[in-house]
């Protein structure tokens, strides 16, 4: 059995290796996929396993898990690496993906969403507090240069994505179906056509002012037997 194929689709138009794993054309290097040395993918593996183990890549420190790159080539060489994906996972893997949300797999968005409002706080920080490298060269100790940092900009994007996004989310809970909506649409006789239903299928006007009829009836006779009573 061959392991299932894999693609990263966060690379920045394949600018950005996120990690030395994790390539800019989108392949990923993994033993348990068969891209990498042993061990390799066997049946007894499932698509849990696999995620837990591309998720296992993302450590503190990637710099290092270029093999050959244990130690520094030159010193704080794994400390300007993590800065440069700090920056671009907000530029690309934030702001990029949720600008293009469309050319996401649906079942993604709106994971994506609330993954974007619950470090909203977060990112907006991170942003505020490196504004003063704007414009420095981004140097990558594998790949050398790859651009400027570009703070501001994020910050910029980061609050119109916010704007954007909650009106997408008030659109959608507008949208849900609530159960005074429902008894609306089959109270209305206007909306009889539109649902589908036969006048005999709806629960009409006259069942609720027949109810009404029934229990106000019933207090007059309760009141009159009150009254032989006395």
């Amino acid at each position: 059995m061959r392991p299932p194929r894999c693609l990263l689709m966060t690379t920045g138009n394949n600018t950005v290796d996120f990690h030395p794993s994790l390539d800019r054309n989108g392949k990923i290097y993994l033993s348990t996929i068969n891209t990498w040395s042993e061990p390799s993918w066997c049946p007894a593996q499932s698509l849990s396993s696999l995620l837990i183990s591309i998720q296992s890549l993302l450590s503190q420190n990637p710099y290092h898990d270029e093999p050959g790159f244990e130690q520094e080539r030159q010193l704080g060489d794994s400390k300007r690496y993590n800065e440069i994906i700090s920056h671009e996972t907000l530029r690309v893997a934030v702001c990029e993906m949720l600008e293009n949300l469309d050319s996401c797999p649906e079942q993604f968005r709106e994971i994506m969403i609330q993954q974007f409002f619950k470090f909203y706080d977060y990112h907006i920080l991170v942003c505020t507090e490196n504004m003063d490298n704007d414009d420095q060269l981004m140097r990558d100790p594998f790949r050398g240069r790859c651009g400027s940092f570009q703070y501001s900009s994020i910050f910029t994007r980061l609050v119109q994505l916010k704007s954007e996004l909650e009106i997408i989310e008030l659109s959608r809970k507008e949208q849900q179906p609530t159960y005074s909506n429902i008894q609306n649409i089959i109270e209305s006789s206007d909306n009889r056509a539109l649902i589908g239903l036969s006048d005999d299928e709806l629960i009409s006007d006259d069942i609720f002012n027949d109810v009404e009829k029934y229990e106000s009836e019933n207090k007059n006779e309760k009141a009159e037997d009150d009254d032989d009573d006395v």
